[in-house]
């Protein structure tokens, strides 16, 4: 089944407000009061994020936000929920949430097109690896429009796993591993950032850390793979090359490549790029907002 996506409706602003507000609105179209009740509640709106945690955030957050689902803090598992047809989401915090505010499966959408899987064709029974699996939105990307995948996710940061677990335990085809796919099997120093969800194998401005394991992927040895996705803040080719192996088992590989390797915050797309075209690799797809790469195994037709 080939996922096919419209997004005409992508735009880019310039005004400093939530990039959610403007999901539900053509601000162009409105008249100059509309615009300026629409510039008041937006900034209302980053009044109560900065103001309110747990319940009161949600219900505030609720008051403006509810026809596409509502929000509500889960003290039982400490996560924030989106309700959203018929499904309850889990977010380790509130700004992690403020990308499903409005529109989620916008938001669904949009991410599987910044990885250029746009028009990506899902076969029975294919393996599909999640390097960097957050809370299991690539899992639930291409659940709305296929179902009998295969799906292994690898997610290190604690939080943002149980949110991940809690997500998809009902799912009988989603693996999950609360592991950090590197180039050596070991125990390594893991910086966290679980606010945004720019922890990192690589060191950066956080002076928080924990430890944890990490294995090559080569060591599960996988013998088919559809898509191998990596989103791993600046160590995207350490997971490549604890991959070198079965490298020549995956047909596509998708790469967030952006600026987030260390305290300078480089990008990764020489290193990843020149890595995977001397290994039989081309790329087939460059999305220069997010900076990502999807690339194809040549040997496959």
């Amino acid at each position: 089944m080939n996922i096919k996506i419209n997004f005409n409706q992508f735009k880019e602003t310039l005004v400093d407000l939530p990039f959610f507000v403007f999901r539900d609105k053509k601000v162009e179209n409105l008249n100059l009061i509309s615009k300026l009740l629409f510039l008041i509640k937006s900034k209302f709106i980053i009044l109560i994020y900065k103001l309110f945690d747990k319940n009161l955030y949600c219900f505030f957050m609720n008051l403006f936000y509810k026809k596409d689902g509502k929000i509500s803090f889960s003290p039982q598992h400490e996560t924030y929920l989106k309700h959203h047809e018929n499904n309850q989401i889990h977010y380790p915090n509130k700004t992690r949430i403020l990308g499903s505010m409005v529109n989620h499966n916008y938001e669904l959408d949009n991410l599987l097109f910044s990885y250029g899987l746009e028009a990506f064709k899902v076969e029975k029974d294919d393996l599909i690896i999640d390097c960097g699996a957050n809370v299991g939105n690539l899992f639930l990307s291409i659940n709305r429009f296929f179902e009998d995948f295969d799906y292994k996710a690898f997610e290190p940061d604690p939080k943002t796993f149980n949110c991940l677990k809690l997500n998809l335990n009902k799912f009988k085809n989603a693996d999950l591993h609360c592991i950090g796919l590197s180039n050596e099997n070991n125990n390594k120093k893991f910086f966290i950032n679980s606010d945004t969800g720019d922890s990192s194998l690589e060191a950066f401005s956080s002076e928080i850390s924990i430890d944890i394991e990490t294995r090559e992927l080569d060591s599960y040895k996988y013998e088919k793979v559809k898509l191998l996705k990596i989103d791993a803040e600046g160590h995207e080719l350490e997971v490549l090359l604890g991959a070198k192996n079965t490298l020549s088992n995956i047909e596509y590989i998708a790469v967030d490549m952006g600026a987030e390797k260390g305290d300078r915050g480089e990008n990764t797309v020489a290193l990843v790029t020149n890595y995977l075209l001397s290994q039989n690799f081309g790329l087939v797809n460059f999305k220069e907002n997010r900076t990502t790469g999807l690339f194809k195994n040549l040997i496959y037709n």
